[in-house]
């Protein structure tokens, strides 16, 4: 089984934001004019302009934000700083070819500086040109370790040792995409998943890894048992160590396919209640309450996955799935009468077996 590279994860590190692209576009539908104020930006310094933009992106003010990266380039154009900043920013907003420009100039002129910019290298580049990219990245942040560690900085050890577990986790994953037909393709995979795993044993996307690992060898159970372990370590996440949507999101996928509907439902909630527009997380949602037999969810959930598609959002792709799925699905649920009667407490279920036999 091949994971083909559209389908990778991508992985948060330092201030990726991680947007999956329908979450930006509601974002944007959302955002308010905002006034800049009575300072002339003409008047800041590099520094400043920075400091701006970045109020703007928290903000989710990407226009505004564009406006002050690009003053500030303007005024010193090798400033690493601001290169990696709005490289970061365009990344995440899907403009992948610009922000590829700009952490190539950053690396250029000063590569030892900040290990966030080669893990993106990594995410924006392919095959053994990412791994690299994922082993600089890796190389810089033991080194940062050692510093925190000398330093007494347990808090940021720990940051370090999930961000490292889970650079390796992307090295790995490279070798089950894009390397996959490399000669050491598994072993390489295997190390990678490891140390991933030495570093931090609590993060969710070293199991969703070894899972995604499992099945490509066929190993259907194995990879179940994984798959559930990442959910369970997915409960005891919070804001800071919750891995990314794009992450979550292939989890879900896996779970399905691998029939863990109960653990794919819980997990896709979640989605769905960051981006209630993403079409797949919706038509994942009904097939997984279908495969439950929760008929009427099932059916809520394609329905809605059918709306957003008839007002232009999400791929075209899922139309087609869409619509079969909600043929099937609508045959199995009672009818409007038969469920009034069930909330009233009406009809029991030999009557729902009767139905459902007729």
């Amino acid at each position: 089984r091949r994971v083909h590279g559209e389908d990778r994860a991508l992985y948060k590190h330092h201030r990726h934001l991680d947007l999956s692209t329908n979450l930006i576009m509601k974002i944007r539908r959302k955002q308010k004019k905002v006034t800049v104020g009575t300072s002339s930006p003409a008047n800041f310094g590099a520094a400043q302009l920075l400091e701006k933009a970045q109020e703007f992106v928290d903000r989710f003010e990407f226009d505004l934000a564009m406006k002050f990266f690009e003053r500030a380039l303007s005024q010193e154009p090798n400033n690493t700083q601001v290169l990696d900043a709005m490289g970061e920013t365009l990344a995440n907003l899907g403009d992948t070819d610009k922000a590829k420009e700009l952490f190539t100039r950053s690396i250029q002129l000063d590569p030892a500086s900040n290990s966030s910019k080669w893990m993106y290298m990594g995410q924006l580049s392919e095959g053994l040109e990412a791994v690299n990219c994922y082993k600089k990245a890796i190389e810089m942040m033991f080194t940062e370790r050692s510093q925190a560690a000398s330093l007494q900085k347990e808090d940021e050890v720990k940051l370090l040792n999930r961000q490292i577990s889970t650079a390796f986790c992307a090295a790995a994953e490279i070798f089950l995409t894009d390397s996959c037909f490399e000669s050491n393709a598994e072993n390489e995979c295997n190390a990678c998943l490891e140390q991933a795993l030495q570093n931090d044993v609590t993060n969710p996307e070293v199991y969703q890894a070894l899972s995604s690992l499992r099945m490509s060898q066929c190993k259907n159970d194995e990879a179940a048992q994984y798959a559930v372990k990442a959910v369970e370590i997915l409960r005891d996440c919070d804001e800071n160590t919750t891995p990314p949507y794009a992450s979550r999101s292939m989890l879900a996928k896996m779970l399905v396919e691998l029939q863990r509907f109960e653990e794919a439902v819980e997990v896709i909630d979640g989605l769905v209640e960051e981006d209630d527009e993403d079409v797949e997380a919706w038509y994942l949602l009904a097939f997984s309450h279908h495969g439950l037999q929760n008929y009427l969810s099932s059916k809520d959930c394609v329905t809605r996955a059918k709306e957003l598609l008839n007002k232009g959002l999400g791929e075209p792709a899922f139309v087609e799935p869409v619509d079969e799925l909600l043929g099937v699905v609508t045959p199995l649920c009672p009818s409007e009468e038969e469920a009034e009667m069930a909330e009233d407490g009406t009809y029991d279920d030999d009557e729902e077996e009767d139905a459902m036999m007729d």
